[in-house]
């Protein structure tokens, strides 16, 4: 059942060599077929099913990776990461309140947060809040933004 549902996903605009943008569209379905079958993220992901569909996702996640210097390690665990992060992401808006994501939680937190700190005690956490402060225009859905730092950082050759 759990590689059936891994069949739904559409590998168009991720050929080889497609990089952040391909392991990007991957993610973003990733979210979407979770949303679509909840259960699947019950599954144990100690104890993952590789069929026939998640053999060609692992196959076509690492093309993504193809043009980069990453070693094949490394694009194994690039592929990996990005897929925990997103399972990890979907798990938490799967939960009521729509999760950490949601404009309504950071915007609790925020408050929460500054109530607690000051630049003596907590000077990064405080230099953050205010940064988030001049990025409230980019407040809502923070699923990309937040997969795409972690892609890029996965991609970074300095490693």
């Amino acid at each position: 059942m759990t590689d059936r549902v891994i069949g739904e996903f559409d590998y168009a605009g991720t050929s080889p060599g497609s990089g952040a943008d391909g392991l990007m569209r991957l993610a973003v379905q990733g979210r979407a077929i979770y949303a679509r079958h909840p259960w699947l993220l019950a599954t144990a992901s100690t104890d993952p099913v590789l069929g026939p569909n998640a053999m060609t996702y692992l196959d076509r996640a690492l093309g993504t990776l193809a043009d980069t210097t990453l070693t094949s390690r490394q694009r194994l665990e690039a592929v990996g990461i990005v897929a925990g992060i997103v399972r990890v992401l979907a798990l938490d808006e799967a939960k009521p309140g729509s999760g950490r994501l949601s404009p309504a939680w950071q915007g609790a937190l925020t408050s929460y947060l500054r109530a607690g700190t000051s630049p003596d005690t907590h000077p990064h956490l405080s230099q953050a809040l205010v940064a988030g402060e001049r990025d409230a225009d980019r407040a809502g859905d923070r699923f990309e933004a937040v997969v795409g730092l972690v892609i890029a950082a996965l991609l970074r050759t300095d490693q």
